[in-house]
């Protein structure tokens, strides 16, 4: 029935978003990607689960959830294999680029949404899923903006850019993920506000952000246990910056496509650990600033030189990769069903030190969903320095939030 309805929208309703296709030529030294309409190959799935509890994918371990450290942190097997379920992962060689699950509950809707990085970041993702929520209620009148689909380019480049044909081998890594587990780690608004206010005293300044503070404290902790051996040993956090804002002229906030930098922080566990939150955030607030106009537009043009493969295994010696963003609308999202009461990450692209950043529930709260080894998690859990700033998330599995 989803199917069907998504199709009368697609036809029917003028503030329906165009759809995507990805082309690619058979034969050819080069390619040239384009996105065009999509067809009728592409598909909504619905799936019945009738014996499991919305409880049960949105569980959290007490000791997360809590600010008590010494408990076992293991996560339920179920929430593993149906969040692994619900939210398919597509390898963008082949259609669907935007793929969507809707898995119905015993008691709940869990709604699965992959979409490919070559057509959109998180920014234009949410603005998506936010604009089709709004056309699934009928209504005319939507809150954002249409989306900007007219393509930035770099002046004095010849367009379309055309890419090497990678091998094989370049484009499959044979990446084997080691031993990895997920946890949801809560924040409540005081707590940040705590953090930061702590980071710029420490520093005597008060250009450090509450996003920073928060991100410098759980930095330190997982570096604190990961139990390094060497105190010389570069730790490597690399944090995804949205470049909108930062160009000139401005790219507005709703075009979409792909608009972010990577910024890396560089630094020795020795440094880390022993200045701690003054000096991780100092850093991140120094490699935000760097990335001007002039810097993104200096590394787009190395790019087109030089393309490079970005592979799961080259990203490895990272410690933490930060994405996602306290900025995007994902409780307001309302198909019908009522507004969500989680929100949580598939298994595409996860590696140890993977941190997904959404807005809490509460207005100000912040979540981690953080991917790291058993031992890393263990001992943050039993890091009471850590765990004193992760507070308790409250119930929000209520008949008015079901929509029932």
């Amino acid at each position: 029935m989803l199917k069907q309805t998504f199709r009368d929208t697609k036809n029917e309703n003028p503030n329906s978003l165009q759809q995507v296709e990805f082309e690619v030529p058979k034969k050819s030294e080069k390619v040239s990607p384009t996105v065009d309409g999509l067809d009728d190959q592409d598909e909504i799935s619905v799936e019945v689960e009738d014996s499991a509890p919305l409880s049960e994918i949105r569980q959290q371990p007490e000791s997360i959830a809590t600010s008590r450290p010494k408990r076992d942190i293991r996560k339920p097997a179920r929430y593993t294999d149906m969040v692994a379920y619900a939210l398919p992962v597509i390898d963008g060689t082949s259609k669907p680029l935007l793929a969507v699950q809707v898995t119905e509950l015993v008691d709940g809707i869990f709604i699965g949404i992959s979409i490919n990085h070559i057509v959109a970041d998180a920014t234009s993702f949410w603005h998506f899923v936010n604009s089709w929520s709004e056309i699934s209620r009928g209504c005319e009148l939507l809150s954002k903006p249409a989306p900007i689909l007219q393509r930035w380019f770099l002046h004095d480049k010849d367009c379309p850019i055309h890419l090497p044909l990678f091998s094989s081998e370049q484009l499959n890594d044979k990446y084997v993920p080691p031993s990895l587990e997920q946890r949801v780690f809560h924040f409540s608004k005081e707590n940040i506000a705590k953090l930061k206010a702590k980071a710029n005293a420490e520093i005597g300044t008060n250009k450090i952000s509450s996003f920073q503070a928060l991100l410098s404290h759980f930095g330190g902790s997982l570096v604190r246990n990961k139990f390094i051996d060497d105190p010389n040993q570069e730790m490597k956090f690399r944090v995804i910056i949205g470049v909108r804002p930062r160009m000139n002229p401005p790219l507005p906030q709703h075009y979409f496509g792909n608009a972010f930098q990577g910024g890396i922080v560089t630094m020795k566990a020795k440094d880390l650990l022993e200045q701690r939150l003054r000096y991780v955030a100092l850093e991140i607030n120094k490699i935000i600033a760097m990335n001007t106009d002039e810097k993104v537009k200096d590394f787009l043009e190395s790019w087109i030189e030089n393309p490079e493969v970005t592979t799961i295994a080259s990203i490895q010696s990272y410690t933490l990769i930060l994405i996602g963003s306290t900025w995007v609308d994902v409780y307001g999202n309302d198909f019908g069903w009522g507004r969500p009461v989680a929100v949580r990450t598939g298994p595409g692209s996860k590696t140890d030190g993977t941190i997904t950043v959404f807005p809490g529930v509460e207005q100000g709260s912040i979540d981690f969903d953080a991917c790291l080894s058993p031992q890393t998690l263990q001992g943050m859990g039993n890091d009471a320095e850590f765990m004193d700033v992760v507070t308790a998330s409250l119930d929000h599995l209520s008949q008015k939030n079901l929509g029932e």
